[in-house]
């Protein structure tokens, strides 16, 4: 947080502000609070006060953004309080003109911690499947122009991830250079890149990873808009494997197609360590709707996903969605929270969990999402299919990959706000995942329905009143459960 929080203390450039303070007060009845079994459920009143505020500046050489969202729950039954803190900060600076950069972020937030407990997105219910997780990362890194021939780029990133589950905590240092092709070259663009890793866990019982990759690359340009590409390269890892041997060549190759500015298209089958690869990305964009699918096939870690996730954030959906009617990035993140705060909708949409590990796995995700916005009517909606297989035994013994080494994760999510009046909306927010833990054949099927009517009696003021469904259907009996829940929340910006 310190190297985010510096940011804004370096010269004093021209920069628009933006503070928006807020506070939302709720009072929830959830009639199976812990999500325990049917049979042994138990109703709770839960209150929930909610001060928040959120910073962000942008200008010629530095941008900064920082939101702190507390949330103070009083169980009435239990007679129990509990704080939690979620905070999101960090931007980047231009210290030397068109040279030396630095960028950090820092965050804080509830994780699920195992796809064996049950999982759920609400911070009321009492589970004890979740824990705070805290990521940080800076980066400092050097740009040079190598005239017309030649762009470099070298960047080192160290970062630091930690949790109540202490067993994931680590930290890490990940260095970066690339030299890529200039201006001079229009038909073939050509690129070289290194890339060496080492995370340090804090737990003696897990391995420390070290991982370093040397690539190249070439694009041809067959017409203006479709190209071919080739790429190759060798890896080396440390990772105690129980297939193949992590380390070997990598290549790949494949074509693009950018037939619009607003529609790309690309495709590559290669091969590594692990076996065959497959990547695919399409995107597309209009005036009022937007697009995008996408697979890959890759070597991950829990750690890495908590650092740069990857599943649908709903913010950065709509802010893809209302860049073609918004092109101010302040205006249009302001109307990014004034429609998720006046629809209470939820920050994420449904993803995989990211369950702990220290295990490196072999990743295989395939996600795909729609959105369109209309005169009173917006849609959004996702989709994903992510596969997890864990490249060696499991040294903690503590988390899902101990218990099977391939897990398999499906969902779909549906968002739909429509206004009534000017005033008064209705959003309906419907979910469906299913988990698999392949090797010890356990199955549970998730159903989430959100439905919450919100009338704006102010500018900057709303209530709304919401109800929540969410059923868990699983080959374990006593993990099977069902939660309803109604919310009356009101939601203040000043």
């Amino acid at each position: 947080m310190m190297a985010a929080a510096a940011l804004p203390s370096a010269p004093a450039w021209p920069a628009k502000w933006d503070v928006v303070p807020g506070l939302i007060v709720e009072e929830t009845y959830s009639d199976n609070i812990a999500l325990s079994p049917r049979g042994t459920e138990k109703g709770e009143w839960v209150t929930m006060v909610s001060p928040h505020a959120a910073v962000r500046a942008t200008g010629d050489r530095f941008r900064f953004d920082a939101e702190y969202r507390p949330e103070l729950l009083w169980y009435a039954n239990e007679g129990a309080t509990r704080a939690l803190h979620f905070y999101d900060t960090g931007g980047s600076a231009e210290l030397v003109k068109r040279t030396f950069f630095v960028e950090a972020r820092s965050t804080q937030s509830e994780k699920i911690y195992s796809l064996l407990g049950p999982v759920t997105d609400s911070n009321i219910n009492f589970v004890g499947n979740r824990s705070t997780v805290r990521s940080s990362y800076v980066t400092p890194y050097l740009l040079h122009e190598f005239g017309p021939y030649a762009d470099g780029r070298a960047a080192v990133t160290y970062s630091v991830l930690d949790s109540d589950a202490t067993f994931i905590d680590s930290h890490a240092t990940t260095v970066n250079l690339t030299l890529a092709s200039g201006p001079t070259y229009k038909l073939l663009k050509w690129n070289i890149a290194l890339f060496k890793e080492k995370i340090d866990y804090d737990d003696p019982r897990a391995q420390d990873l070290e991982s370093q990759r040397v690539t190249a690359g070439l694009k041809r340009l067959i017409t203006p808009t479709i190209a071919a590409v080739v790429n190759g390269g060798y890896e080396d890892n440390n990772y105690l494997t129980t297939g193949p041997d992590p380390r070997g060549a990598i290549w790949n190759a494949g074509g693009e197609w950018n037939p619009t500015p607003v529609t790309h298209v690309a495709a590559t089958a290669g091969r590594r360590f692990f076996g065959p690869t497959r990547a695919f990305d399409f995107s597309h964009r209009t005036r009022l709707t937007i697009w995008n699918a996408s697979y890959i096939e890759d070597v991950s870690t829990a750690r890495s996903e908590f650092l740069i996730p990857s599943g649908a954030q709903t913010a950065g959906f709509l802010d893809a969605l209302f860049s073609s009617t918004i092109p101010d990035p302040l205006a249009r993140q302001s109307a990014v929270n004034t429609f998720i705060a006046r629809n209470a909708l939820s920050p994420n949409f449904s993803n995989a969990v990211n369950f702990f590990s220290t295990v490196p796995f072999v990743l295989k995700r395939l996600q795909a999402s729609f959105g369109i916005q209309g005169i009173r009517n917006t849609v959004l909606a996702t989709l994903f299919r992510e596969s997890r297989e864990a490249l060696g035994p499991d040294p903690t013994g503590a988390t899902d990959f101990a218990f099977s080494k391939k897990i398999d994760e499906t969902g779909a999510n549906l968002v739909w706000t429509t206004l009534f009046t000017a005033r008064t909306s209705l959003n309906l927010n419907a979910g469906v995942g299913r988990t698999d833990l392949v090797d010890i054949g356990r199955r549970d099927n998730y159903t989430q329905i959100r439905i919450g009517l919100t009338h704006a009696f102010l500018p900057k003021l709303s209530g709304s009143l919401l109800f929540r469904r969410l059923q868990n259907d699983s080959t374990i009996s006593t993990r099977s459960f069902v939660e309803n829940a109604i919310s009356v929340r009101l939601n203040a910006l000043f």
